[in-house]
């Protein structure tokens, strides 16, 4: 039986792989903390996320303003 041929894996794919990782976990790690949970559990529960929905007082209500683009 012949053995695995490793030659495939060399420094681009690594480099690669490491950015493809990395950038998914940063990803992750900023819709983590743009979101109101305020307990975040990942592993033994799955994805766990308790949220405080925003008090009456911390709604602002934004009219459209027009823009005047002329063409």
């Amino acid at each position: 039986m012949s053995e695995f041929n490793w030659s495939w894996v060399n420094g681009t794919f690594i480099i690669t792989m490491t950015g493809i990782i990395g950038g998914g976990c940063g990803a992750c790690l900023a819709f983590l903390l743009k979101s109101r949970c305020s307990k975040i559990k990942l592993c033994c529960g799955g994805v766990d996320c308790v949220r405080e929905p925003l008090k009456e007082a911390e709604i602002q209500v934004m009219t459209p303003t027009p823009i005047d683009n002329p063409v």
